[in-house]
């Protein structure tokens, strides 16, 4: 059989493989990190090879990627960093670490220059690396082998590997995971620069648990450096896209439906706050505009939104109720305005004709809908709310509001930084695990 091509899987690989060793058989682990313009990758390295070991082997692949048209500048610092690479791997090798027959750490680095201007991105280094560690463990016939995504100017809890492998092996069932994630606040960058990251990891958290509140069923952080996946997964949902930014969103909201989705909170990574123009939105570009704004207060979408939402969540089981009497019309009539002229712009009743094909019971309708109405679309309507009835309030405002709901403490009168403190510990106090609405049968 030839493996490559296994018609089992059907994403579309678009590189023949890129290392030519023969993979460990004890390989459970692959950490992915796209690598462009980056300066500092050895502080990330020396962050992994600091961690504990898991009981297998792991592979780092660094993708050290870049355009057909890039510049003299990125040419002049990827090639530095490819140096850098070298010096230090020179150094790991050296060292007694792992290589025993239950676990050691090996590095590739995998240079992809030249890459066709108009996919070159994120989306498109992370999709070789994955497809790379998807590849390495169909070689060992391997389908659980863990792809986990980390970025090159992140470091990690010297627990980050053991608390990974553990929890994958604990929770057969989970298709994927989010990997706790907390900004450095303070350090030898512009004090500027760590108010807005602040701001807009306050920003984050609040929009994670907002939905929450709502009972959105897939609500969790879509964070490129902090995710991983089964390798069977990764392919049966067709491999990462070629965004170049958002490619972490548009790929995890096609996991997390898959149901017993969940959230590491033992461990973290720590990304870097600063500016960046790698990306056209993100962290790094919310901190670029931050920088050169003259506003004072940050902003982020009204809780009223989400209120709205929340409206639609506690009665979708009176919608299946009235579509058996074809009544679909009088529970929008009962919607507050922004979700009916949301659905009713998304052709509503047109969807809910197909969903009821294909369903006998509540459960498996509730499911079908929230296929549907998914993290993009839940996104689209906050969106919505925002241009159209809403518009976006102080986070520090809605944050506190926000925390009524969730905490019994006095929460008023917080700073920003006592904010996302407080939202930080709500996020690490226990696991959050998709909904049952994704775990169900259809019928």
């Amino acid at each position: 059989m030839n493996i490559y091509n296994n018609s089992i899987y059907n994403h579309p690989q678009i590189y023949q493989p890129l290392v030519v060793s023969v993979p460990s058989s004890s390989l459970e682990m692959v950490v992915v990190i796209p690598c462009y313009k980056e300066p500092e990758l050895i502080n990330t390295l020396n962050s992994l090879i600091s961690c504990e070991l898991p009981k297998c082997v792991v592979e780092i692949l660094i993708i050290l990627n870049s355009a057909d048209n890039a510049d003299d500048e990125v040419i002049e610092i990827n090639n530095s960093t490819k140096e850098q690479f070298k010096n230090w791997h020179a150094q790991y090798n050296s060292l007694p670490l792992g290589g025993d027959a239950e676990g050691g750490m090996s590095f590739h680095l995998i240079e992809q220059n030249n890459l066709p201007k108009k996919h070159a991105g994120v989306g498109l280094a992370r999709k070789i690396g994955m497809d790379e560690a998807w590849y390495r463990f169909l070689q060992i016939d391997n389908f659980d082998g863990i792809i986990v995504n980390l970025d090159a100017d992140c470091t990690v809890e010297p627990n980050y590997l053991t608390e990974i492998f553990e929890d994958f092996q604990k929770n057969s069932k989970t298709p994927g995971v989010s990997i706790h994630f907390e900004h450095p606040l303070e350090g030898d960058l512009d004090k500027k620069v760590y108010e807005g990251i602040i701001n807009y990891e306050l920003h984050l958290r609040y929009y994670i648990n907002a939905l929450r509140f709502a009972e959105i069923p897939h609500a969790f952080h879509t964070v490129g450096s902090s995710m991983a996946v089964r390798a069977n997964v990764y392919a049966k949902q067709g491999g990462m896209n070629r965004r170049k930014a958002g490619e972490d969103f548009y790929f995890l909201h096609k996991v997390i439906p898959l149901g017993n989705y969940s959230e590491i909170v033992t461990t973290k990574v720590i990304p870097s706050p600063r500016e960046s123009d790698r990306v056209p939105f993100g962290t790094g570009k919310a901190i670029s505009q931050w920088m050169i704004s003259d506003k004072e207060v940050y902003t982020t979408y009204s809780l009223q939104s989400f209120v709205d939402l929340k409206f639609c969540s506690d009665n979708i089981a009176a919608l299946y109720d009235l579509t058996k009497d074809n009544n679909i019309e009088q529970w929008l009539n009962k919607l507050p305005e922004s979700l009916k002229t949301y659905f009713q712009q998304n052709r509503l009743e047109e969807v809910i004709e197909e969903i009821l094909i294909n369903v006998t019971s509540e459960k498996a309708f509730i499911k079908r809908f929230y296929r549907w109405f998914d993290g993009l679309k839940v996104l689209q309507f906050i969106h919505f709310c925002r241009d159209n009835y809403y518009k976006n309030e102080p986070v520090a405002q809605v944050s506190t509001k926000m925390l009524q709901e969730l905490d019994d403490r006095d929460n008023t009168n917080l700073g920003l930084r006592e904010l996302l403190d407080r939202f930080r510990e709500i996020d690490r106090q226990g696991e959050a695990t998709s909904k049952d609405q994704f775990c169900h049968s259809e019928r």
